[in-house]
């Protein structure tokens, strides 16, 4: 019992949610939907990150106030939000089209006020019209803040590592010395010499952004470049801004879709001397990971477990 609850207080449940409510619901939809975001604040779970397109443009989120009618959709929702003492973070439109004026429409809830942090609004997706949304969640996990210093070993100057060592009297420097003493002056030498003509990086915690493998440096400038427009435009909503922003998305979007289709190619071609780089790929466009089928051994008896499956 003991070690269950301890268990428990290192471990907490995060419940992860994904909500499209489409702008023409009927009544019992939308009720349907306030009667699951009630049932789920009630199991009792720790965290809850709801998120989502939730349609509701007759809202204001800065006053949390429905400004179409009393007893509205809308002021229904808000009321739904304020019983499941749900909190939402997103402050700035989030859809754009044309000279329409910009709605808040896509919502991040949480049962917790600081676990959402660092939000951005980026351009959409394809021809999308609404933003897409990314933030950092908050979870109450130690961070290691070590850092390590690493070796760039196809970047050194050997030749000079060697010429320095060289002219070490290695007969002086280790006589009458035992052979813990002769290592560490040997090796005390070595790192100094390598600091000196090797360069270095350091591995820390800083985040691992990915990236396409086929994206090369006038994709990302090209990316750069899209998001600046969609800056732009947001921030004066002109349609001239509009254009230059549609522009740079067509733009990006042609050059990937080249890059890719050779990129594919490439790896076709090379399937054979490179099978890993194919695999690996392909791989990574798997949005479903499979696990190894049932399997029947000598005797015709299928095995559906995986420790059965296990073959040592």
């Amino acid at each position: 019992m003991g070690q269950s609850e301890s268990w428990r207080e290192q471990f907490k449940t995060i419940a992860l949610g994904c909500i499209y409510r489409s702008p023409s619901s009927d009544s019992d939809n939308n009720q349907n939907l306030k009667e699951l975001l009630r049932c789920v604040t009630d199991t009792g779970v720790c965290d809850i990150i709801i998120v989502g397109d939730f349609n509701y443009p007759n809202i204001d989120w800065n006053s949390h106030i429905a400004t179409d009618s009393e007893h509205s959709e809308s002021d229904q929702f808000i009321e739904c939000i304020r019983d499941c003492f749900l909190i939402q973070h997103v402050d700035k439109p989030t859809r754009y089209r044309g000279d329409q004026r910009p709605s808040l429409l896509d919502l991040v809830l949480s049962t917790e006020e600081n676990v959402i942090r660092n939000m951005s609004y980026l351009a959409p997706l394809g021809n999308s019209d609404h933003c897409i949304l990314t933030f950092n969640y908050t979870c109450k996990t130690e961070i290691l803040k070590s850092k390590t210093r690493k070796y760039k070993y196809d970047k050194g100057d050997y030749s000079g590592m060697s010429e320095i060592l060289t002219k070490v009297d290695w007969g002086s420097e280790l006589e009458n010395k035992s052979i813990q003493e002769a290592w560490d002056i040997f090796s005390d030498k070595l790192d100094s010499t390598m600091k000196d003509n090797i360069p270095t990086h350091t591995i820390g915690n800083r985040p691992n952004k990915k990236r396409q493998a086929y994206m090369d440096r006038d994709g990302m400038r090209l990316l750069k470049s899209k998001q600046r427009a969609w800056q732009t435009y947001t921030a004066t909503q002109h349609s001239y801004d509009y254009e230059k922003y549609c522009k740079a998305r067509n733009k990006l979007r042609s050059h990937t879709r080249n890059l890719r289709q050779t990129f594919e190619e490439e790896l076709a071609s090379e399937v054979q001397n490179n099978p890993k780089a194919f695999w690996k790929y392909t791989k990574s466009k798997l949005t479903v990971k499979s696990g190894v089928g049932d399997l029947k051994d000598s005797d015709g008896e299928t095995h559906s477990d995986d420790s059965a499956k296990n073959i040592s």
